[in-house]
């Protein structure tokens, strides 16, 4: 756990750091979140038409596509085959009665399972590229009040800064997760300044309350 002190400290700058940027610089995030909310139903019969429409940002969509990085067209490519089982590794990666290790460490499998299948069919077919990192953004597209997207450097810089103790070489999901809560709590004591966001957005729209991007800039800012 950080020093609450040196956290404080750091708080207080916060307003003075926001007020200085020309913009959010994970706008991007806050776009794809707002427009995976309208998009996202589980239940639609075009699941794969769905999955691919939620998936998108008018900012950038970096979070699924880069150099030889490609999430998002391998798991379309699973969709063509396999749409009503994939639609259940959803519902069961959203299912909060289910420990979150095990629900990622599933998908992952799962996707694992399918990519060796797919690979007989389309033999260019390379990889899926879904690790806990892009299975965690699922998380924090489908409730980004509970979950963030991963930023384990800039953890562990902001951890160092407040005088974080026994920080483990490895830091798990579930220890992101959870501290990542608590700096949101934090944060949100003070309601001025989460409202005081909303200024910072060239769309007021993309504004989503409560959104854990808030806890993730922080901790960005946090070095």
């Amino acid at each position: 756990m950080f020093g609450k002190a040196v956290f404080d400290q750091y708080l207080e700058q916060f307003p003075a750091i926001l007020i200085s940027r020309e913009e959010l610089p994970n706008l991007y995030m806050w776009d794809a979140q707002q427009h995976f909310a309208q998009i996202w139903d589980i239940e639609r019969l075009d699941f794969d038409a769905m999955y691919a429409e939620s998936l998108h940002s008018t900012i950038s969509n970096r979070l699924w596509t880069g150099v030889d990085y490609h999430p998002k067209e391998s798991m379309i490519s699973f969709l063509r085959y396999e749409k009503e089982f994939i639609r259940s590794m959803f519902r069961d990666l959203f299912n909060e009665a289910k420990d979150l290790q095990m629900r990622i460490s599933r998908f992952i499998f799962h996707c694992d399972e399918l990519g060796k299948q797919i690979k007989k069919k389309e033999p260019k077919f390379l990889y899926h590229y879904h690790d806990e990192q892009i299975v965690m953004a699922y998380l924090a597209l489908n409730d980004p009040q509970r979950y963030v997207f991963i930023d384990i450097p800039s953890f562990r810089k902001a951890m160092e800064a407040m005088q974080a103790r026994n920080i483990p070489e490895y830091i798990t999901i579930e220890s992101y997760t959870k501290l990542m809560r608590i700096i949101q709590k934090f944060i949100l004591t003070d309601p001025s300044l989460a409202n005081g966001y909303r200024t910072l957005f060239p769309n007021p729209k993309l504004y989503v309350g409560g959104s854990m991007l808030i806890a993730l800039d922080f901790v960005q800012s946090a070095k």
